[in-house]
């Protein structure tokens, strides 16, 4: 983006700020609010893009143990395709395993939050699930809790990405986001490869035990912290 245009973003931040609630008459806030409007005229701008464009950017980031952490990449990948984020791994052998999520303050935020909501799931499902396995010879426990988790991180990943509306057509307010957050990333020279290795266990028996469990997550808890009033994921307005 050109000096010009920040220069002009910055002004109309400071022309919001001339409110009645912040000292100013009526007549400087409602000149104010004109010479607004007359900006965004004159420069094809939106007041989604100025408030877009002020936000800041956050990683947030969530340690998991090995077993989980290795297949919950399918349940990030979604999550960060329904807030608009972009998501990556820890190094393949790292204990615990990182999950991180960047983007957009407050939508980051809801990644994250949401991700802990899907690894708590299938920490307690696995943990129930486990009991019915304990006289089964250790290397079939092994493989059963490797299905049982590809089967919950399967069934969670659908259900996240099914919770995205369509996205309009043409230049919106999501498309200028994904590219504000690819600018930033390129900005801090941040890149990212495929290191994904292992396809997931779907033949054994616990695979659809695993998917049955993911289908009864709630996951509605999860679409915003409780103490934050940010805008509906995927949504593009407040």
């Amino acid at each position: 983006m050109t000096d010009r245009r920040n220069k002009i973003l910055d002004r109309i931040r400071q022309l919001r700020n001339r409110t009645v609630d912040r000292g100013c008459t009526e007549a400087e806030a409602v000149e104010a609010a004109a010479k607004v409007a007359q900006l965004l005229a004159d420069n094809d701008l939106t007041m989604d893009e100025v408030e877009i464009r002020a936000t800041p950017f956050t990683c947030e980031d969530t340690a998991l143990e090995a077993d989980i952490g290795e297949r919950i990449w399918l349940v990030a990948e979604a999550i960060a395709h329904l807030t608009d984020c972009r998501t990556w791994v820890s190094p393949t052998g790292a204990d615990p395993v990182r999950i991180f999520f960047f983007g957009l303050a407050h939508e980051s935020e809801i990644a994250n939050y949401l991700l802990a909501i899907c690894s708590r799931a299938m920490r307690d499902d696995l943990s129930r699930a486990a009991k019915q396995w304990a006289l089964y010879r250790p290397n079939v426990r092994r493989r059963r809790r490797g299905a049982f988790l590809d089967g919950m991180a399967d069934s969670l990943a659908r259900r996240i990405r099914a919770l995205k509306p369509p996205r309009p057509p043409g230049k919106g307010i999501v498309v200028l986001k994904d590219a504000l957050v690819e600018a930033e990333l390129e900005r801090l020279g941040m890149r990212f490869r495929d290191q994904r290795g292992r396809m997931p266990n779907d033949l054994d028996d616990g695979f659809l035990d695993g998917r049955i469990a993911g289908d009864r997550v709630a996951l509605d808890p999860g679409l915003r912290p409780p103490s934050r009033a940010a805008g509906l994921i995927g949504s593009d307005g407040p």
